[in-house]
C-alpha cells in the first residue's frame, strides 16, 4: 500500500474536522488590536524575528508545517503560551483555514501578548513543505517523527 493510501482517510477527516465549529472549543472574533496580514508581510514579520506558530493539530503539522514554526495547537495554546517567551515579541499565527489561527491570535492578546499577528491559512503563507516519510522508515501514519 502506498503512503498516499495509508495518509489519505487522515487527510480528510483533518480537513473535515478544520472546516467544522467543533475543532475549536467557542468562536470569537479576533480583536481590532490583532492585525490580519498577508503571507508576504507575515514572512517579512518572521524574517525579522517574530515567532512563527503553526496552531493546528499535531498530526497536521507533521503532514505539511513551514519550516521553523512552533507547533502548539490551539486547544493548549491557554496553558503553552508562556513558551512563548516575553509578551512584547511579535507572534505570527497560522491554521489550515485562518478560523483558528483568529482564535489563537484572540487567545494571545488575552494572555498578554502585545504584538500578535493572523497570518491566516498555511497556504496564504506560503504553502509550507510536505513532510514525507523515507522510504526505508514508514511510519504508522506514513509521516515521518
Amino acid at each position: 500500500m502506498t503512503t498516499l493510501c495509508r495518509v489519505a482517510p487522515y487527510v480528510s477527516f483533518l480537513l473535515a474536522s478544520a472546516c467544522s465549529h467543533a475543532a475549536v472549543p467557542e468562536a470569537h472574533e479576533a480583536s481590532d488590536a490583532v492585525e490580519r496580514v498577508s503571507g508576504r508581510r507575515a514572512r517579512a514579520l518572521v524574517d525579522r524575528g517574530a515567532v512563527l506558530v503553526d496552531v493546528r493539530s499535531r498530526l497536521e503539522y507533521l503532514v505539511r508545517h513551514v519550516d521553523g514554526a512552533r507547533n502548539i495547537p490551539v486547544a493548549e495554546l491557554p496553558r503553552r503560551a508562556d513558551e512563548l517567551g516575553d509578551p512584547e515579541t511579535p507572534i505570527v499565527v497560522y491554521c489550515l483555514s485562518g478560523h483558528r489561527s483568529a482564535e489563537a491570535a484572540r487567545i494571545l492578546e488575552d494572555a498578554g501578548f502585545e504584538r500578535v499577528y493572523d497570518a491566516g491559512s498555511i497556504f496564504a503563507y506560503g504553502g509550507g513543505r510536505h513532510v514525507r516519510p523515507p522510504p526505508d522508515r514508514p511510519t504508522r501514519w506514513g509521516v515521518t517523527d
